[in-house]
């Protein structure tokens, strides 16, 4: 009597493979993949700034993502005593995400010293800079 071969050997073993791959990628966040992006900002509102010796208190608002598979990563920024520049920068990761889209509420505080005339600037993902000039008495 002889063993009896059920299957394709090897042809079986790899097709078995390639299917279980397939299977765990369509689950999230076992084979996920992370991506980075810059975030658009749709406004920009700050505090009156009552003197040259106040914080000046500026807020950013938008949408990180349209599900909570989106993250606020990171804020990029420079400040000198002219303006501030920032990059709001984003993080996909699709690991059990709800289905609430993440808004973008940030706030930076400015300490003086800063020029009478104090520049904002936020650089989007595609167009122009997003700014706003804030005079300070």
């Amino acid at each position: 009597m002889g063993i009896k071969r059920v299957g394709g050997g090897r042809a079986s073993l790899l097709g078995g493979a390639v299917l279980m791959t397939g299977m765990i990628s369509g689950c999230d966040g076992i084979l996920s993949r992370q991506q980075d992006f810059t975030i658009s900002v749709d406004s920009i509102s700050t505090t009156a700034a009552t003197g040259p010796e106040d914080t000046l208190v500026v807020r950013f608002h938008g949408t990180v993502g349209s599900s909570r598979c989106y993250q606020l990563n990171r804020v990029d920024k420079h400040v000198d005593p002219a303006g501030i520049q920032l990059r709001f920068r984003g993080v996909y990761r699709n690991v059990h995400c709800g289905q609430m889209p993440v808004p973008l509420e940030h706030e930076e505080r400015v300490p003086p010293p800063r020029e009478s005339q104090f520049t904002i600037t936020v650089i989007q993902p595609e167009g122009p800079p997003l700014q706003e000039v804030v005079v300070v008495p």
